[in-house]
């Protein structure tokens, strides 16, 4: 297999790397679902609890790499690594805290509505124009997101509703990596993120009356793995876009949205309604035309 892989060309190889990320970042949320669920674990991990791990474990992660491999972490525009450390850490504890409250798939779709709401923000911080067809495309997200929640009187569903807000928030994220990427190299953007998303997951926790407590010898198998495939997922996501355009790159990772199904409905045994179906479609829909949109040629990115 390895002898095979060093044969692809370094674009082949930006697509294998790709694929395979949002591989990863299926299987993280899908352990992250299994280990706060009550129906699989006898002693489910809180969702804050989960993503406080996920954070430090990384950060052991990123630590012995700028030991043995020198990778820079501190950057430069210290600010913006702040902020998007910030929002970035906000919309990722949401995502857990979602996916112990509603579907699997629900989560992963309403969290990648981000791509919708991204150019909104980038509007005023980036000072964007918000083009015609984003326009004309924003409804059409917003009806799928409608559909996939069907709010009733009494209000959007509680899991929808924080997985909703995570990929609002998760849109401000988006826009500072795309201004951060012109000058900050991946793995200092990935530290901050790394560095206040553990501050901000237990600020969740002490709101919400959860305590911080020791993983079991039973629990430690999710932690890690969730650690495991979300550094990996994130290291193959940053070599790929080496290689691969803004588009192409975007296009791809959105895979996550049929993989996580696939796996929800397989070992979850989730139902897929017709509203989930429909909204979903309608949510990668404008999602995959505003990526298109974008496409703009590829620079070269800090190493």
């Amino acid at each position: 297999m390895i002898a095979l892989v060093s044969r692809f060309t370094p674009r082949q190889k930006a697509l294998l790397a790709i694929t395979i990320s949002s591989l990863f970042f299926s299987l993280m949320s899908a352990i992250t679902k299994a280990a706060t669920s009550s129906q699989y674990m006898l002693h489910p991990l809180p969702g804050g609890v989960l993503a406080f791990y996920r954070y430090a474990g990384s950060l052991i992660v990123l630590l012995g790499m700028r030991q043995v491999l020198g990778v820079p972490l501190l950057g430069n525009d210290r600010v913006g690594l702040v902020w998007r450390g910030v929002s970035g850490g906000i919309a990722a504890t949401l995502f857990f805290v979602s996916l112990q409250q509603t579907s699997l798939t629900h989560s992963v779709l309403l969290n990648y509505t981000s791509l919708i709401w991204g150019p909104l923000f980038a509007m005023f911080a980036l000072r964007e124009r918000l083009s015609s067809r984003y326009l004309f495309i924003l409804p059409i997200g917003l009806v799928g997101v409608v559909i996939v929640t069907h709010p009733e009187m009494s209000g959007v569903h509680i899991g929808d509703g924080i997985a909703l807000i995570s990929g609002i928030v998760s849109g401000s994220a988006i826009v500072q990596i795309r201004r951060l990427r012109r000058t900050e190299a991946a793995s200092s953007i990935f530290f901050y993120f790394n560095l206040l998303g553990m501050p901000i997951s237990f600020l969740v926790l002490t709101l919400s009356h959860t305590p911080l407590t020791l993983p079991t010898l039973a629990q430690l198998p999710f932690v890690a793995g969730v650690v495991f495939s979300s550094v990996l997922g994130q290291m193959l996501m940053t070599y790929s876009f080496r290689e691969l355009s803004t588009a192409e790159g975007g296009l791809l990772s959105m895979t996550t949205n049929l993989y996580s199904p696939l796996i929800a409905i397989v070992f979850f045994q989730d139902h897929l309604h017709t509203s989930t179906l429909i909204g979903g479609a309608l949510i990668l829909f404008s999602s995959c035309t505003l990526i298109l949109n974008n496409q703009k040629p590829k620079a070269k990115k800090p190493q």
